[in-house]
């Protein structure tokens, strides 16, 4: 059975392993490049390391326009993979889960392998298993090398590790396992593979942005000063001034106020003490740096459940309701 199913998909292996390759290749490439450029121009030595980010909100620092030459000499770049990387599991379930089972029940291949004494569930797993180690596999080590890849970003960027949610750490692990789990199910309820490949398409897509928009209260924000914020917290919302009771204040009001100090004293250096003594605070609404792997155990833990769900059901489904 297993040299069987290695005959039926080696062309899907293939070329997903030549894609891959590639993949893994383009990442190093520019990896190297983008490591030496971030040790070369000074942007490491001015890289945040957790330190206060209060140079977001007020004057800056020397190191801004370092930083910001960094970050925009590989903007686009950084889009461009984070993007391939983010649609890796759901090609995967698109081109790979989604065909496994619906074409076999289109060519009638099925019936030739159930009357060979195997058994209808060891038939799917055998299938499912060796392609789901391989992917598996797979999305662990695309997802470790994206860490290693976007680390110079993520110590340049203001919100740290969580920008590159999505492309790092356990959680594309589990977006991969969904995205099997979909694609095997689709193909087993339609047993055709183009309906099939739209259907775990359509819905792969919708629970991922779901989940996105889900994500932000996985655990209650943090409201605090903007002033105390840290290098690589998520910021969640705009800052926003705030009085002593907790009433937003517009940034037209502020101003006026600030302008009427700043004309009394010929200075602008002490205008957050003066906004501090009159009751008025900066705020922001942030989730913690410390709270990344947290964040990512939660949305592993959701899609490796829904998986595990397809997978059962696929199962029930196989067994009792296909003929």
């Amino acid at each position: 059975m297993i040299w069987v199913t290695w005959a039926q998909h080696r062309r899907e292996a293939l070329v997903s392993g030549v894609i891959l390759m590639v993949a893994t290749a383009l990442l190093v490439i520019t990896g190297l490049s983008m490591l030496a450029d971030f040790e070369h121009s000074g942007t490491a030595a001015c890289a945040g390391t957790g330190g206060t980010a209060v140079g977001v909100f007020l004057t800056g620092s020397p190191c801004d326009p370092v930083i910001d030459s960094f970050t925009a000499r590989w903007f686009q770049l950084k889009g461009t993979a984070e993007l391939a990387l983010w649609t890796l599991p759901a090609l995967l379930g698109v081109f790979i889960a989604a065909p496994l089972l619906s074409r076999e029940f289109e060519q009638g291949t099925h019936l030739f392998a159930w009357s060979q004494s195997i058994t209808r569930l060891r038939w799917a797993l055998v299938k499912l298993g060796l392609i789901s180690a391989f992917v598996l596999i797979a999305a662990a080590a695309i997802a470790t090398l994206a860490a290693w890849w976007h680390a110079p970003l993520d110590r340049a960027g203001f919100n740290g590790w969580w920008d590159a949610f999505d492309v790092e750490g356990i959680a594309p692990v589990a977006y991969a396992a969904f995205a099997l789990a979909l694609g095997s199910l689709a193909g087993l309820l339609l047993r055709r593979t183009v309906p099939a490949m739209a259907l775990t398409l359509f819905v792969f897509v919708a629970v991922r942005i779901l989940i996105v928009l889900v994500r932000p209260h996985f655990m209650t924000a943090v409201t605090g000063s903007a002033l105390d914020l840290r290098q690589g917290s998520w910021l969640l919302t705009s800052t926003y001034y705030a009085d002593a009771q907790g009433h937003r204040l517009s940034f037209e009001k502020v101003n006026e106020m600030t302008s009427v100090y700043i004309t009394k004293t010929q200075s602008s250096s002490g205008v957050m003490d003066y906004l501090h003594q009159q009751g008025i605070n900066l705020l922001a609404v942030y989730q913690p740096l410390d709270r990344f792997w947290t964040f990512q155990l939660v949305e592993a833990a959701i899609f490796l459940g829904l998986a595990l769900v397809l997978f059962v059901l696929s199962a029930w489904w196989l067994q009792k309701r296909v003929r």
